[in-house]
């Protein structure tokens, strides 16, 4: 199998880190329990906080002004995840299918992707950040290994995986939206008191991966009851919508009096 080892813990300071994890926390109630609604507004939260991790190494490798390209990065980004708030929720959908799918195709070439050294997980450095930016590597290094070496299974297992999932949220936005909402915050949720225990003693986040289905339980929990939650919401608000609709209009205020114009 292929061997991806756990993320190594961020290296934060204990006011950080517990800020971090409350910050966690209460995003993650928000967006697990009125996701379908803050979910645009999620995403432009989203695109500020990637534009200001983003900038330095931009800034860096072109030598422009730091606070310039912050500022520059973190409206353009948020103003994208405004706009295209539909697709980018569909795109996080096929993701999620993608990835262990992925991994499985991956994994069934296992003996021909252990001769190709570029295709094995190996960050550059062992700190949370390398190890995210070498994810964010790998599968699409993956992606294009299959489709140099290996295009059956890719079409017969990863592009559906990509295409039907993204095409029904694509046309099923509310459908999307929730799902991933639902995800993202019973996850947060379960991250945060990990976060802060780890922060107090450090092997509580190893033995989090490694028991990796301890913390799965409660987030899987969490992300149904969000499910649940959302759609009851949602089927609620369209029944009072339609209700509302087919209430009969009070026209009596709008028309004239005819009698009263003829005794005139």
């Amino acid at each position: 199998m292929l061997d991806i080892p756990h993320p190594p813990l961020p290296q934060l300071s204990d006011p950080v880190a517990f800020a971090v994890a409350g910050g966690c926390l209460a995003v993650g109630v928000l967006i697990l329990l009125w996701g379908r609604h803050l979910g645009r507004a999620y995403l432009c939260l989203a695109g500020v906080v990637m534009g200001l991790m983003l900038a330095g190494p931009i800034a860096q490798r072109f030598e422009l002004n730091l606070t310039l390209v912050r500022v520059a990065g973190a409206v353009v980004l948020a103003l994208v995840g405004l706009i295209l708030a539909r697709l980018i929720w569909a795109a996080l959908v096929a993701v999620l299918f993608a990835v262990p799918a992925e991994y499985i195709a991956l994994a069934r070439c296992f003996a021909e992707v252990a001769e190709d050294k570029r295709v094995l997980f190996g960050p550059a450095d062992a700190t949370f950040t390398g190890w995210m930016i070498e994810l964010c590597k790998f599968f699409p290094g993956g992606f294009w290994w299959l489709w140099q070496n290996n295009l059956g299974i890719l079409m017969a297992v990863v592009c559906p995986a990509i295409l039907f999932p993204f095409v029904i949220a694509l046309i099923r936005d509310r459908l999307g939206r929730i799902l991933m909402t639902s995800l993202l915050g019973g996850t947060m949720i379960v991250l945060a008191p990990v976060l802060a225990a780890s922060q107090l003693r450090p092997s509580i986040w190893g033995g989090a991966w490694t028991h990796w289905y301890a913390p799965l339980g409660p987030a899987a929990v969490l992300m149904v009851v969000g499910l649940v939650l959302q759609y009851r919401r949602a089927i609620r608000d369209d029944k009072m919508n339609k209700d509302r609709e087919a209430e009969p209009r009070d026209t009596s205020e709008l028309e004239p009096d005819r009698w009263a114009t003829k005794k005139k």
